[in-house]
């Protein structure tokens, strides 16, 4: 279902490399979540796997197609979770502007 190869990744502006050649792989009906220390690379490895990050190295396949072979397709056969503060800081919003994004979709945010 996913593989991916060698993922390296390195944010603009940044010299370090944030991701530095991650391996796993996910077979049909498993379970996977990422534990770690805060920088550890997380939300970038589920950033690139829903398409919000891009510029990356590696081989990254699902469904047995190349993640950059996607299309707008993908979102209709992968569930997908989006975390709104990263809405908000990939296009430039504020908290009310992540709640104006999410409720314009017909969501609603719940409060803590």
């Amino acid at each position: 279902m996913i593989e991916v190869k060698n993922l390296k990744f390195t944010y603009h502006g940044v010299t370090d490399l944030t991701l530095k050649g991650f391996d796993f792989a996910v077979e049909r009906g498993q379970i996977l979540g990422f534990l770690g220390p805060s920088g550890a690379g997380k939300s970038t490895t589920q950033k690139i796997l829903i398409g919000l990050l891009k510029d990356y190295q590696g081989e990254i396949s699902v469904m047995g197609k190349d993640l950059k072979g996607w299309d707008s397709d993908y979102y209709e056969r992968i569930g997908v979770s989006f975390e709104l503060l990263a809405i908000g800081i990939y296009r430039g919003l504020c908290k009310a502007g992540a709640r104006m994004f999410v409720e314009e979709r017909g969501g609603a945010i719940a409060e803590p």
